[in-house]
């Protein structure tokens, strides 16, 4: 058997696979050159908006401004204090917990009680709250465990009657349903 191909003799290099990997490699630089010039792009035009929208703030700025020492109109310091207000109110419901009022009351609430109504008023930080119990007794040491709770600054008895309530049979019962203020609840 005759040989004719010398490995020795020429150094053999599969061009083909050469080629094909210059040109995968090619084609993945183009591709991510194609990637950041469009990112490059679209960071521009942000660009553009945001300066676009600063130079309207700004515009508007000198719009509230009075020619007299740039001070600021009354109306319009009036309507943004109002949004300020609005805000403030809205930033207070979002941080009551309803359920650290709940845990608390459950505390102090005593057998013979069935709490009805729980009404928060967040400008005074107060509850309304209404009840029934089964007689006057009950109703007196639901008041004094209220009272005694350090979660609880003032309990004000608003008004008691007596009242036909359903139990939870459905049956209907005669108790004392009354109403309360509970200040610095919050």
């Amino acid at each position: 058997m005759k040989l004719t191909l010398n490995l020795a003799s020429l150094t053999y290099v599969n061009r083909r696979a050469l080629y094909t990997l210059y040109t995968v490699l090619l084609g993945a630089l183009a591709l991510v050159l194609v990637i950041n010039l469009s990112y490059y792009i679209r960071l521009q035009g942000q660009s553009r908006q945001v300066k676009a929208h600063l130079a309207e703030v700004e515009a508007e700025l000198e719009s509230l401004k009075d020619g007299e020492g740039g001070k600021i109109r009354a109306e319009d310091f009036q309507r943004l204090e109002d949004q300020v207000a609005f805000a403030n109110e809205l930033l207070d419901k979002d941080s009551f917990r309803w359920t650290e009022l709940l845990g608390r009351l459950e505390e102090v609430t005593i057998e013979g009680v069935s709490l009805r109504s729980i009404q928060p008023d967040y400008q005074t930080g107060s509850l309304n709250l209404r009840a029934a119990a089964k007689d006057v007794g009950i109703l007196r040491d639901f008041l004094d465990s209220l009272i005694a709770s350090p979660h609880f600054s003032y309990v004000y008895l608003l008004n008691q009657a007596e009242a036909e309530v359903k139990d939870n049979r459905g049956r209907e019962r005669k108790a004392i349903d009354f109403s309360l203020l509970v200040k610095g609840a919050f």
